[in-house]
């Protein structure tokens, strides 16, 4: 007669089978270690494009001609890794494709919930083509200087951290659920955007365009024309005497702007409800018929009436703060 406590072992043998079948162990579902290394030519490639889905990538500067992927998985499985292919863009130049391979199904006991993967590519100095890397719900890093003639970057659900990056045309940071880090970065043309997290950036070298529907901004040091909004959250910025035309505008939060003291500009401000504070308030004038308004010329020695910049601050709900450096 078969009783509970008599099926009890066959029914843990069972449960475990489930659980770390296919002879894993528990310690394979969940620490990720090296299972596949790939070498890719780059001769005559231009552009390369990565896609991963919640792997964490790494992006480094290799010490060879050849781009090299480090696969780092908790479950080896061949058919979990990258599947590499050549392609041809659309400006007709070649282009490598590197796609992740399967993944475990979430819905499987001890797989898909257990699994654990990180990449590492390593891309190689020589190389100064355009990359794109879009990650599904995993996070971006690149402790390396890049130095490229594009990249996009883009994580739908996960922060993004760059340390030095380099554009001869275009560089762009894209989120929509995650924060954006970045030290330096120069490029004709510069975009940060994230629907829910916060943007910054110690030195920025560009046209800029930054925008995030709720988090804050934080500039250190702009150089280039820069237009930044945020729809609920605050922005903080400092800009350098060679900055081009800065508009800022914030919905809910305040906004602080550091300019150099030596540096001329057209100004406007405006305020539906909150204060502006300026170390130059005798140069603004304040119509009569809008008190949430304010406007004026700051001139400054050596600076030319066609060379002066502009700058306008928008608030909705929120306080201007302008400050000397």
């Amino acid at each position: 007669m078969f009783t509970l406590r008599t099926m009890w072992p066959a029914v843990f043998i069972a449960c475990a089978a489930v659980a770390y079948g296919n002879g894993f162990t528990e310690a394979e579902l969940t620490e990720a270690e090296l299972v596949n290394t790939q070498h890719m030519d780059l001769k005559d490639v231009g552009s390369v494009k990565i896609t991963y889905g919640s792997d964490a990538v790494k992006l480094f500067r290799g010490d060879s001609d050849v781009l090299v992927i480090k696969e780092y998985m908790s479950i080896d499985d061949s058919d979990y890794y990258a599947r590499v292919s050549y392609a041809t863009a659309a400006n007709t130049e070649r282009q490598l494709v590197i796609e992740h391979g399967k993944r475990p199904s979430s819905s499987g006991v001890g797989f898909g919930n257990d699994f654990q993967s990180r990449v590492e590519i390593y891309m190689p100095a020589s190389f100064t083509g355009a990359v794109a890397v879009k990650v599904t719900s995993g996070s971006l890093r690149a402790d390396d200087a890049l130095r490229l003639s594009a990249i996009s970057l883009e994580s739908l659900s996960g922060s993004i951290t760059l340390n030095d990056i380099k554009s001869d045309t275009a560089a762009v940071v894209k989120t929509v659920s995650g924060s954006i880090r970045v030290q330096t970065v120069a490029a004709k043309k510069i975009q940060f955007s994230t629907t829910s997290g916060s943007i910054r950036c110690d030195v920025i070298d560009g046209t800029t365009v930054i925008t995030t529907a709720s988090g804050t901004i934080d500039l250190k040091m702009v150089t280039g024309a820069l237009r930044a909004n945020t729809a609920s959250g605050s922005i903080r910025c400092a800009i350098a005497e060679s900055a081009g035309d800065i508009a800022l505008s914030a919905a809910s939060g305040s906004i602080t702007l550091d300019i150099p003291s030596n540096m001329g500009f057209h100004f406007s401000a405006n305020m539906r409800s909150g204060s502006l504070s300026t170390p130059f308030s005798d140069q603004l004038h304040t119509p009569f018929s809008d008190r949430h308004s304010a406007t004026g010329t700051i001139k400054a020695a050596g600076f030319a009436e066609h060379e002066l910049i502009s700058i306008d601050i928008s608030v909705s709900s929120g306080s201007i703060r302008v400050r000397w450096i």
